[in-house]
């Protein structure tokens, strides 16, 4: 990647768009939950379990990334901001293990269309786009901190 693509990459824009992006998924999952036990289009659910499955993982990891970049250059690394920047690193593998099974939930949801399992999937969904809408909110604060993100 060219010096130029990395700088746009860790730009405050880009982390905006992706959690924009991530936002979005949120607001999605939620109309699922509300509307099932209909099933959504095969292809608008394709791409939500892609998105849980590869784009938001990769989102975190290039999060990840920037964090540790960022309190490096910090020679002072205020305590709490180390403290903040490893529990976000935490909760990403935790909501990476639930955005794993809800992409699998919804795979085989589509795929069986049992209205029996319509309230577990509810249940998932919810779990999951509460947990990291509030992981989101927080994680705003403390990148915005760090001047990732400026709010």
């Amino acid at each position: 990647m060219t010096a130029q693509m990395t700088a746009e990459a860790d730009s405050e824009s880009s982390f905006r768009a992706e959690h924009d992006l991530i936002r979005a998924v949120c607001d999605r999952l939620e109309a699922i939950a509300d509307a099932l036990p209909v099933v959504p289009r095969r292809e608008s659910l394709s791409e939500l379990i892609t998105l849980l499955q590869f784009g938001i993982p990769a989102h975190c990891r290039h999060e990840e990334a920037a964090l540790k970049e960022a309190l490096g250059r910090s020679k002072e690394g205020q305590a709490w901001l180390r403290q903040a920047a490893g529990l976000i690193i935490e909760e990403h593998h935790d909501n990476e293990t639930i955005m794993l099974e809800l992409a699998e939930a919804l795979e085989e949801y589509g795929t069986r269309q049992d209205p029996a399992r319509a309230d577990a999937l509810g249940y998932l969904i919810r779990h999951f786009f509460s947990q990291m809408r509030r992981h989101m909110a927080w994680e705003d604060q403390v990148i915005a901190e760090l001047r990732l993100i400026r709010r």
